[in-house]
């Protein structure tokens, strides 16, 4: 695309080729790309995806970028220009240099939010390399096992680089330098409110498994007892008012009493079906009996293995301070004793 803004929504670009943007090539081009698929496109040079130079400033929002490869950027390549990055799932993209995700260069400011990147790879910047005196913003996105040859697993951030990194979590990496996050001597990323795997150095920045409910299946919502939930920052640049779902942020997900933004891609929301009511199995009845109780006992004790379903209705423990379920993301005994006092009569919720 030259000089030009169209909108392209619900379209699938697959096994395309060129020498740069084997999907998509924008030059001063703004285009609108929504609900798009871009997989198993290759760029000889650059842009396995989508290339942008000299100032496009594209729109890119609820895309799938999967098994692109090109020299640089195998999913996008952001030449000069800004575009804005929005609900997108960067998977197993590859860059035979640097960027498997994406690679920016040469005053790019791209702006990203509720991204994720998994399993990218690259020599440098598996997931994302960020070049020469660029400055974007990275808010709310995961990076999980992505994969880099010499440096960055997660991110890169090469020369005068001035990155600002918000929210985000970074977990199982790999690089034999830096395996989440790699800074060369020039780079000045401001990263916060962040959890690194191995730690980083910054504000309210974490070292904690933010336990996703299943990350081998690229799962990446946060269990009940994610320390992530909460843990962000509401003042972060360009914050989404939803996650990558379309679920309103800034929510109290702890039940504390205080709204805070999660890190990563997703906000959690407390079950609305936390009731008690799990008998019988698969075929639940409307009232809260000894039944319920033993049922989650069996659960807890192992005897039986509770669906997703059957946590959200039995995962009532502990009570909060108004007597309410504030569920901690497993059924225990506790939450079989509660069960007990509700069929009893002793409590109520």
């Amino acid at each position: 695309m030259n000089d030009t803004s169209p909108t392209i929504t619900n379209c699938a670009f697959t096994e395309n080729t060129a020498d740069y943007g084997g999907g998509i090539y924008n030059y001063q081009s703004s285009p609108t790309i929504t609900n798009c698929a871009f997989t198993k496109n290759t760029a000889t040079k650059s842009g396995g995806g989508i290339y942008n130079n000299d100032n496009s400033t594209p729109t890119i929002t609820n895309c799938k970028m999967s098994e692109n490869t090109a020299d640089y950027g195998g999913g996008i390549y952001n030449y000069q220009s800004s575009p804005t990055i929005t609900n997108c799932a960067f998977t197993k993209n590859t860059a035979t240099k640097s960027g498997g995700g994406i690679y920016s260069n040469d005053n790019a400011s791209p702006d990203i939010t509720n991204c994720t990147f998994s399993e990218n790879s690259a020599k440098w910047g598996g997931g994302i390399l960020n070049g020469i005196g660029i400055s974007p913003s990275i808010t709310n996105c995961t990076f999980t096992e992505n994969t880099a040859t010499k440096s960055g697993g997660g991110i890169y951030n090469y020369k005068n680089s001035t990155t600002a990194i918000t929210n985000c979590i970074f977990w199982a990496n790999t690089a034999p330098d830096g395996p989440e996050i790699y800074n060369d001597d020039t780079s000045n990323p401001i990263i916060t409110y962040c959890d690194v795997q191995g730690g980083y150095m910054g504000s309210r920045n974490i070292s904690t498994d933010p336990l996703f409910v299943d990350p081998s299946n690229r799962d990446f919502h946060l269990q009940a007892i994610s320390p992530c939930i909460d843990k962000g920052n509401n003042n972060a640049p360009e914050l989404p008012d939803t996650d990558f779902e379309g679920d309103t942020r800034i929510i109290d997900g702890n039940n504390n009493g205080t709204a805070t933004v999660d890190m990563g891609v997703d906000e959690y929301t407390l079950p609305a079906t936390a009731d008690g009511d799990i008998a019988p199995l698969g075929n639940r009845d409307g009232v809260v009996n000894v039944g319920d109780a033993l049922i989650a006992l069996r659960f807890a004790l192992g005897l039986e293995s509770p669906t997703q379903e059957d946590r959200n209705h039995g995962d009532v423990a502990p009570l909060d301070a108004q007597g309410r379920p504030n569920p901690d993301g497993q059924i225990t005994v506790g939450d079989a004793l509660v069960l007990l006092r509700k069929a009893l009569g002793i409590i109520d919720f």
